[in-house]
């Protein structure tokens, strides 16, 4: 064999070996994606905790666990800072919502600000609430005398009209 025969068998096996270590990523990012699919996953945070089983028990790496689960290295890497600030709004949410049990998210967020001074944003509020699954206020207000019989008469006079829109 001469050399120039020896040179482009050297390019050959050397694209092989990239082509062969690009199958095994992507064959094992389609198991990966297969197993974490039996799973109904929504938000980031979930993604991204399959991104990290996937790099500690199917021995992936960071970057293509990332792109199975459409995560960014960043999201992969997020830890949150606060957690005890976290739980401090929690225990408020929690003991606002006890003691007042018509009030929302909405009343505890505008009580927390004004009236003890915290400076937390509503959104992290909000998202704390929802993560405590906490039972939205009852919307549902009793109706006065005078209401009701307004609402009785009311759907009175709509089965009327459609009993009349029936018939004609």
């Amino acid at each position: 064999m001469d050399a120039s025969l020896m040179a482009r068998m050297k390019e050959l096996e050397e694209e092989n070996r990239r082509l062969k270590k690009r199958y095994v990523e992507a064959r094992l990012r389609a198991e990966i994606v297969a197993e974490a699919l039996t799973n109904k996953m929504v938000a980031p945070s979930q993604r991204r905790e399959m991104a990290q089983w996937a790099v500690l028990e199917r021995s992936a790496t960071v970057k293509p666990a990332c792109q199975a689960f459409g995560i960014s290295q960043t999201c992969y890497r997020y830890k949150a800072k606060l957690d005890a600030e976290n739980n401090l709004i929690a225990d408020w949410l929690v003991r606002l919502t006890n003691s007042q049990h018509n009030w929302g998210v909405g009343l505890c967020f505008r009580y927390l600000p004004n009236v003890k001074g915290f400076k937390w944003n509503h959104k992290r509020v909000y998202r704390i609430y929802r993560e405590l699954e906490m039972e939205p206020a009852d919307q549902t207000v009793s109706l006065s005398g005078a209401r009701e019989t307004a609402a009785v008469g009311n759907a009175e006079c709509d089965q009327s009209e459609l009993v009349n829109r029936l018939h004609a």
